[in-house]
């Protein structure tokens, strides 16, 4: 729960410091790039988290124009390792990529916050593959994939600190459709063991985590 709490720190300290200030409201086109600076936060303030799934999505840009705005989120990792041991070497290898598309529509509740709510298409890939070369034996490797995809709605809220500046966090209910592939090579002279499912899940997002958002 350290996270709704710093969220609710810091967005009661934005309004107090800008209660005095005029209201601004969004002009009738701009481009909005989001930056997800919950972890930032988080470890500036020494923050554990919380168990509640948080949200994956690093990069946020939103095409908006008058009260609709088109919307993309982005986030991606890759780790390439390696390790010498006494019989061979051992490779890894990590990937993720996390990308969503969707629409939103906005209802300005006063001068400084706006309400949106929409729908959004999501796409996943987690990857790992870890190697094994023996010296003197057969090569081992290890496979597993996971692709899903889905979408579903959401319902989020923006402060605006000023006409260039916004915070914003935001709620959503994904379901998912996912493959699952996991591949082992046990030798050359033998067939690879293979073992796939499809799976349907359903990821709920609390707003436990905020963008900062700059405007232009």
């Amino acid at each position: 729960m350290k996270n709704h709490c710093l969220i609710f720190l810091l967005l009661c300290c934005t309004m107090t410091l800008c209660a005095q200030e005029e209201g601004l409201e969004e002009t009738p086109s701009q481009t909005e790039l989001g930056i997800n600076v919950t972890n930032t936060l988080a470890g500036f303030f020494n923050s554990g988290g919380s168990d509640f799934p948080t949200d994956p999505y690093l990069f946020s840009l939103k095409f908006a124009k008058l009260n609709r705005a088109f919307r993309i989120g982005l986030n991606f990792s890759y780790n390439d390792r390696s390790e010498f041991l006494p019989t061979g070497n051992r490779d890894g290898f990590e990937t993720f990529v996390a990308t969503r598309v969707g629409y939103e529509w906005r209802r300005p509740i006063d001068r400084r916050f706006t309400l949106y709510y929409g729908l959004d298409g999501v796409a996943q890939l987690n990857s790992e593959v870890l190697k094994f070369d023996s010296f003197g034996f057969d090569d081992i490797a290890s496979k597993e994939q996971t692709i899903g995809f889905g979408g579903g709605p959401l319902l989020g809220v923006q402060f605006w600190i000023s006409k260039k500046v916004a915070l914003s966090t935001e709620t959503s209910i994904y379901g998912i459709v996912q493959r699952h592939k996991k591949t082992q090579e046990v030798g050359n002279n033998f067939e690879p063991i293979i073992d796939q499912s499809i799976d349907f899940v359903i990821e709920p997002m609390i707003p436990n985590s905020l963008y900062f958002i700059f405007v232009f």
